[in-house]
């Protein structure tokens, strides 16, 4: 890229035929949040779309041992959630677990995330579901 930024891409779908559209999702990275910026509206004029960001969705476990319907299940990379706003990031990530999230009252910033396994889910703890 001409900015110095970093891309990777995540979904290509190439249109059949002439009519058809063609699709790309691209993970784009900058130096910092104005380099990013920068790369960003270079890429809005080319017709670029940003998706919009929600916030993770939180549901109580039911009962024992048991996660909400449509709950995300971990992979080993690094993960990070939207919630109340920020972006944060996962700790002890591992592979198929649960994110729990626990909020000390003070924000989001102060929340703490973790990767559990399933077994450890209670109607005390909300995992994080899928969008």
């Amino acid at each position: 890229m001409d900015l110095d930024g970093e891309f990777e891409i995540v979904t290509f779908k190439i249109g059949e035929h002439k009519s058809d559209p063609s699709y790309v999702r691209l993970a784009v990275t900058g130096r910092d949040e104005a380099h990013l910026d920068a790369i960003m509206s270079d890429l809005h004029r080319l017709g670029a779309q940003v998706p919009e960001i929600e916030d993770v969705r939180l549901g109580a476990a039911d009962k024992d041992r048991a996660v909400p319907k449509g709950f995300y299940s971990t992979t080993n990379h690094p993960t990070f959630i939207h919630h109340r706003g920020a972006w944060i990031p996962v700790e002890d990530i591992e592979m198929d677990c649960t994110i729990v999230v626990r909020d000390d009252g003070r924000g989001a910033r102060r929340s703490t995330r973790w990767c559990k396994g399933t077994r450890s889910c209670s109607p005390a703890r909300r995992p994080c579901r899928s969008p």
